[in-house]
């Protein structure tokens, strides 16, 4: 039980949602050919 609590203090509903997002971000943008260029003007 103690465990399962420090797990979920760790891993909430913020976490799973901004992974959720990164991991969509980076489907669509493999499967529309999305590729920024590298940023030379630094």
């Amino acid at each position: 039980m103690k465990r399962r609590k420090s797990i979920l203090l760790i891993i909430n509903l913020k976490t799973l949602l901004i992974t959720l997002l990164a991991i969509a971000s980076t489907y669509l943008c493999k499967r529309f050919n999305f590729v920024l260029g590298r940023m030379t003007f630094l």
